[in-house]
Order: C-alpha cells, then structure tokens, then sequence
C-alpha cells in the first residue's frame, strides 16, 4: 500500500530557488513527478542558513520515498546532505498542537493522561522530542488530531537508513 510520506532534506546551496511550492519531474514521462501539495507549505527554504527542501512522495515506506524523493531530486540539479530530523520542544510541540507549553510537559511527565509519551531524541537539560513519534503518540490516543498532517515521517530507524545511504554515497539512486 502506498503511504504519502513527507521529507524535508537539507540540500546544497543552489541558484533558482524560491520559497514556493513547485513539481519536480524526472522528465521522463513515468509519472514519476515528486508531490508538492500547497498544504504541505513552501518547498525550498533557508533556515537559520541552511537550504532545506520539503517533499511528498508516494511509496510503500519511508526508506523507498526517500530513495525517490532523492532520485527526483537530483534529476533537478538538487543534491540532498541529509533527511533532517524534526526535532521539537515541549514548547513547539505546544504550538503545533494548540495547546499549552505546560499541557505538552504533563504529557511529557505522563500527568493527566494516559500512556507513554515517547521519550526524548535528545535526552538532558534541553530535551527534544522527534515530531514523528509525537504524532503516533496523538494518534493512538486521539489527542489533537485535527492538528495534524495526513502524512507519515520516517521512524527514528528510518531516519538513521536514509542519512547512511546519503552520507555513503551522493549517487544514491
């Protein structure tokens, strides 16, 4: 069954970029044309100087999306560094659920809910969450889901096996 995934890739400085949403084709008429939905927001865009590049793609798991999401990419011009992580706060988890900062941390503590919120992807005095396992977390306890998108993100793994290959090789195809 194919997913639509969402990917948002750092990429190499490259000339011609605007912040709007735009369709990349390989060109070669397979109808292999990457998705940019206009819900999905702005496709290329430079944040704190990092040239970062968000895509829809539709594949039966996160590693086949990413491996064409690449592909796509790269028939472009445009080379992918790195699949980033979203990686959010309580207080960004917060606002991209409309709730309070203290709402997120009592789930964070396991307070006034229950099950497991998932533990942090940066552990310590600054934690950070992975969005995507907050996202299942509201899933599977119907917890402000009309905030959230109709996609679905790489698993932690995933993530992992997607910068590999990049890293391995830029002629991942």
């Amino acid at each position: 069954m194919q997913q639509l995934f969402e990917y948002t890739f750092e990429i190499q400085e490259f000339e011609g970029l605007s912040p709007v949403n735009t369709t990349l084709s390989s060109g070669n008429g397979a109808g292999d044309d990457l998705e940019v939905p206009v819900e999905l927001g702005a496709v290329f865009a430079e944040i704190s100087q990092v040239h970062v590049v968000t895509v829809a793609v539709r594949a039966p798991d996160a590693v086949a999306g990413a491996q064409r999401a690449n592909r796509l990419l790269r028939s472009a011009g445009i080379t992918a560094v790195r699949l980033m992580a979203d990686l959010v706060s309580l207080n960004e988890v917060g606002l991209r659920l409309e709730v309070t900062r203290q709402t997120a941390s009592n789930w964070a503590r396991g307070d006034r809910h229950k099950g497991k919120f998932p533990p942090p992807y940066v552990p310590g005095d600054s934690r950070l969450w992975y969005w995507p396992e907050v996202v299942q977390f509201c899933v599977a306890h119907e917890i402000q889901t009309e905030h959230l998108k109709p996609v679905s993100y790489p698993s932690r793994q995933e993530l992992a096996v997607i910068n590999g290959a990049l890293v391995q090789t830029q002629q991942w195809v």
